[in-house]
């Protein structure tokens, strides 16, 4: 099997970064899935264009958006729907849902 990279993108002093990165480290021992996290630091709009990025955090398993949208690229926090309403994460369902779905 061969090893993933989850990258776990962010804009400076995001408010949610400590809780991403715990979520992301929660999802991969959840389901068993051989990855590394790393973290990018989005710190302009071409970046953000370059890299279709869709707001902080996002997750991207092998460079693929695991939460795909139609938003324009934007340095800007990201909102997830939740079972408690929006957040500035998605539920571990859901990321481990998206990790599955990505890496089969």
């Amino acid at each position: 099997m061969s090893e993933h990279t989850l990258t776990v993108l962010l804009v400076p002093d995001c408010p949610h970064a400590a809780h991403a990165l715990d979520l992301a480290q929660q999802a991969l021992v959840a389901i068993g899935l051989n990855a590394t996290i790393e973290t990018l630091e989005i710190n302009d709009q071409a970046q953000a264009d370059r890299l279709q990025f869709a707001g902080s955090p996002s997750f991207h398993l092998d460079g693929t958006d695991l939460f795909p949208t139609n938003s324009p690229p934007a340095i800007a926090c990201r909102v997830y729907p939740t079972t408690a309403g929006l957040s500035g994460t998605p539920d571990l369902r859901d990321l481990t849902d998206a990790l599955n779905a990505a890496s089969h």
